[in-house]
Order: structure tokens, then sequence, then C-alpha cells
């Protein structure tokens, strides 16, 4: 199915990934499964419309355990911001929004961060197929929980 960012028409099974640019407002990255990255005009809000609207990415709640509400606790007072499990099912744990390369997740091209591998089993909810939503920020999924 193709869906439309910013005038674009693009393949959804071609999308790995959707993120703004960091040094130009109204411009999305839309990084390609290839591993090739276009940039797009476009707002993310914009971005994040059209692929709800074309069933990529929900804003279904997440069901975590304690265990897991925990890990995130610790992974967040260490810094990180993000988690992304990739196709092998390893759990890594980012500080900026990590962008997919193939089958893995690493951190972005202007970061000088890496990558901190999480060895735990409480996060077996975070799905690792190519979708938008596989990487889950750390601070909307406990701002939520925090207020219950």
């Amino acid at each position: 199915m193709f869906i439309e960012i910013g005038g674009a028409l693009i393949d959804s099974d071609r999308i790995a990934a959707v993120s703004p640019d960091l040094h130009a407002v109204g411009i999305v990255r839309v990084l390609l499964t290839n591993g090739k990255t276009v940039c797009i005009k476009a707002y993310m809000s914009d971005v994040e419309d059209a692929l709800t609207d074309a069933g990529l990415i929900t804003s279904d709640a997440i069901s975590l355990s304690a265990t897991a509400i925990l890990a995130l606790m610790d992974l967040r007072d260490l810094g990180y911001n993000y988690i992304a499990k990739d196709k092998t099912g390893a759990v890594y744990a980012f500080i900026d929004t990590p962008v997919r390369c193939g089958a893995y997740w690493q951190p972005a091209e202007e970061s000088s961060e890496r990558a901190y591998r999480v060895y735990s089993d409480s996060f077996d909810w975070l799905p690792s197929e190519p979708a938008i939503d596989a990487v889950a920020d750390i601070n909307n999924l406990l701002s939520t929980k925090e207020t219950e």
C-alpha cells in the first residue's frame, strides 16, 4: 500500500523508520528498508497521522508488567530515552531516537552515542518487526504508568 507523506507517495512496506530532521524545520527523514534515507518536506505530526490512518502505527495502550516498569525506570535513570528490539530479539537502549539498519537498530548518524544492550526478559512485549512503532519512547511509556 502506498501512503502520502508530504506530497510523496511511498510504499509502506519499504518504510523502516521515520524521524524529524534535526537540522531543518518541516523536514522528515524516511529510512527505507534498503538502507537509503529520503528527506521529505513535511511535519512529523502529519507523518504520524498518515501512518496511523494507514494502520502502520497505533496508539493502543501497552500493558506493562511491574518488572518491565522497573526496568524502564532504571534505564531512564541511566539517561536512556528509547528502547528497540532487533530481529534477533536483542533489546538495546538509546539516548537519542535510533534508526533501523537492516535487521538492527543503531544510533542516528548525527549521534556519537553507543547502543546499550539490555539483558532482560522484561521486554517481550516490544515488537521486533520493521515497523515504525518498534522503537519505544521510555518517557512516554512511563508517564502513563506513573500517573495511574
